[in-house]
C-alpha cells in the first residue's frame, strides 16, 4: 500500500529522500534537488556504542542453486537477536549470463520473483551493492534492480553497481562487488565488505579490514553461511568488530539449529589514532591491525 502511494507521488513529479534508522524504520522528506551518488546513511542514537549487522552475499535468486530458505533463516535469526540491518554484497539475482541451470530464465519474471520472494519484516532494512549478475539484467534487458527496489521494496536499499558506501555515525563501511571493467573507488572506510568470491576471507591491507562475505546460495559453496558483525563505536568511530560466521539449518534431534563456525574480534584504529603524536613523528612507526589469517583477496 505504501509503495503504491509513493509511486503515485513520484509519477506526479514529487521528489523525496528516505531517511534510514538503525531500528529498521524509514522516514520520508521532500527535497528540491535530486540526490546523486552511491552513499546511504544509517541514523542511530549518538549514545548507542554498539550495532549488530548481518552480512550476506551472492543470493542468486532464480538459479537452481538459490537458497531462499536460508535467507528466511537469516531474517528469523535477526528478529530473534534484535538485528535490524542486513547488508547484501551483490548478486541478488542470477541474471542473464549464468552458466548453471536456472529456475527462472525470463529476466522480467526473475526480477519480479526476487521482489516478491525476498523476505520482509517491518523492523529490518537491507542495504546492498549490485553485482555483475544484477548488472546483466540492466545490460541485456534494461532492467534496473536499484529502481525496481526503490519503487516496490522500500526496505531494500541498493546504493549502486560495483560500489556503495554506508555512513554510520561519524564513520563508514564500503561495499564492493567486482564487475567486468569495474574497479573499486577510493575510500577511507575502515571496513570494506566484498561480494563475488563466495568464500569467507578476512584480510588487512593498509589498516583497512577487508571481509569477503560468503555466498548464501549453493553456488561454489556447499555450506552457505552468513556473517554477524557486532560493531563497537567510540566517539562515533568504529573501534572494533566481532565477526561470527554462522551456518544455518543444522538439524539436531529433528530441531533446526544455528552453528557458529568461527568467531573473531578485530580492533580498528580510528582517524584520531592515525594522527601522529609529537613523540611518534620521528619513529614513523605505523599502527598495524591484528591479522586474522594469511588469506589475500
Amino acid at each position: 500500500k505504501l509503495n503504491e502511494e509513493l509511486l503515485k507521488l513520484k509519477n506526479m513529479g514529487l521528489e523525496f529522500e528516505r531517511l534510514y534508522y538503525a531500528n529498521g524504520t524509514v522516514k520520508y522528506k521532500t527535497i528540491k534537488k535530486r540526490c546523486l551518488g552511491f552513499q546511504k546513511r544509517i541514523i542511530s542514537p549518538t549514545e548507542e556504542e554498539n550495532m549488530k549487522i548481518m552480512a550476506i552475499s551472492d543470493l542468486h535468486f532464480g538459479s537452481n542453486l538459490e537458497r531462499p530458505d536460508l535467507v528466511d533463516h537469516v531474517f528469523n535469526y535477526c528478529i530473534k537477536n534484535g538485528i535490524h540491518i542486513i547488508i547484501c554484497c551483490g548478486d541478488f539475482v542470477d541474471g542473464m549470463f549464468a552458466k548453471l541451470p536456472q529456475k527462472i530464465t525470463d529476466p522480467y519474471k526473475q526480477l519480479e520473483y526476487f521482489i516478491k520472494r525476498y523476505p520482509s519484516d517491518k523492523s529490518i532494512l537491507t542495504f546492498g551493492v549490485a553485482g555483475n549478475h544484477d548488472e546483466s539484467l540492466l545490460k541485456k534487458a534494461s532492467l534496473n534492480i536499484i529502481e525496481a527496489c526503490n519503487n516496490a521494496r522500500q526496505d531494500i536499499i541498493i546504493g549502486g553497481y560495483n560500489n556503495a558506501k554506508i555512513n554510520i555515525k561519524r564513520d563508514q563501511m564500503h561495499l564492493f562487488h567486482r564487475l567486468n571493467k569495474g574497479k573499486m573507488v577510493n575510500t577511507n572506510a575502515p571496513i570494506i565488505l566484498h561480494g563475488h568470491s563466495h568464500q569467507y576471507i578476512t584480510d588487512i591491507k593498509n589498516n583497512t579490514l577487508h571481509i569477503v562475505v560468503p555466498a548464501l546460495s549453493n553456488i561454489n559453496q556447499p555450506f552457505p553461511t552468513a556473517l554477524e558483525l557486532n560493531l563497537s563505536f567510540q566517539i562515533g568511530y568504529i573501534r572494533n568488530v566481532q565477526i561470527k560466521n554462522i551456518y544455518f539449518g543444522s538439524k539436531q534431534n529433528g530441531i533446526t539449529e544455528d552453528i557458529i563456525i568461527s568467531e573473531t574480534k578485530i580492533d580498528i584504529p580510528s582517524i584520531q589514532d592515525e594522527k601522529p603524536k609529537e613523540s611518534e613523528k620521528s619513529t614513523g612507526a605505523p599502527k598495524i591491525l591484528q591479522k586474522t589469517n594469511n588469506h589475500s583477496i
